[in-house]
């Protein structure tokens, strides 16, 4: 959603960075290194068997990855090179620094949480802000943008085209090669990408894992959910544990309703008859409408915190 909704912006071109001049200087590593790293998109492409691909599909690929680590250097962005232990799929790593992001945020005026003393409110991005230190320090530990939205900005850098490039060029719209609904424009051929991501941050899952997967009788860390999966989730989960906890009382009323019936079952001749039941009923109703107001006032007061007041 976040890439299809990124590719729908208009084109913008950016500006080529001259130490980038040489394909062939990573060393392949781990994956369980890759993924400790910066935030980070992962790029994967099929590898062919160099004994039963035809030789020109295995030019073809070359060409392919010569081309988009190229393209990706020529925006900025830092890439890392990873094959699989069978040697069928190869992973690029794309991640950016922090003069890019910053240079990109302000562009774009990505929005970012000001300090309580500065309002409180989500702000467009700005380095006079940021030199001043008016915003907030994301919960996930990072300076300025946490991980989620600088992953957000380098799919949109990868999706730009570079400064330098010529008038036609088209940008590389790599979600759509690997969905395979994009030719490749340079090489007019198949393409072997096959999936792009964004990649899961081990600080924060471990940091998520034991502060809210493994602490059951903690409160949810809210503001760390929508840093790391996104408001929309954030506010799902307050909802959960908003609705978890009223549950808490039609529960306790069932529990001894339930209790009453047994006990009056001998005495009315049915378990079903009661004379409790329509209390009960009027009891629910009543919870019904104290947790739709409750929950509409703070619904109201959650999505206030998201908006834009600058």
């Amino acid at each position: 959603e976040v890439t299809s909704s990124l590719m729908s912006k208009p084109t913008l071109r950016r500006e080529r960075a001259g130490r980038y001049k040489d394909d062939d200087d990573e060393d392949v590593a781990t994956a369980a290194l890759a993924v400790m790293g910066p935030p980070a998109i992962c790029v994967v492409m099929e590898i062919p068997d160099e004994d039963e691909a035809q030789p020109e599909d295995i030019q073809i690929h070359k060409d392919e990855v010569q081309m988009i680590v190229g393209r990706l250097r020529s925006l900025n962005l830092n890439v890392e090179k990873y094959e699989s232990s069978d040697k069928k799929f190869l992973y690029l790593k794309v991640s950016s620094n922090e003069a890019v992001l910053k240079y990109e945020a302000e562009s774009c005026r990505y929005r970012c949480k000001l300090k309580n003393e500065y309002g409180g409110a989500m702000c467009g991005y700005s380095q006079d802000l940021d030199q001043k230190s008016a915003f907030d320090k994301p919960k996930d530990g990072f300076p300025v943008f946490n991980s989620a939205l600088q992953q957000k900005i380098i799919l949109s850098v990868m999706e730009s085209l570079p400064y330098d490039d010529k008038e036609g060029t088209e940008p590389l719209r790599l979600k759509d090669r690997a969905a395979g609904k994009y030719g490749d424009p340079l090489l007019d051929r198949k393409t072997f990408v096959r999936e792009v991501f964004p990649l899961h941050h081990q600080r924060i899952r471990f940091k998520l894992t034991s502060e809210w997967a493994g602490a059951f009788f903690k409160p949810q860390p809210l503001p760390l959910i929508g840093e790391y999966f996104g408001e929309k989730y954030s506010l799902f989960f307050t909802f959960h544990g908003f609705y978890m906890s009223m549950l808490c009382i039609p529960a306790s009323i069932g529990l001894c309703y339930s209790i009453a019936r047994l006990l009056m079952a001998d005495m009315t001749g049915s378990y079903l008859d009661n004379p409790l039941m329509p209390v009960m009923a009027i009891v629910i109703s009543l919870w019904s409408c104290v947790f739709v107001k409750y929950w509409a006032n703070l619904e109201s007061a959650k999505r206030v915190g998201l908006m834009s007041l600058c």
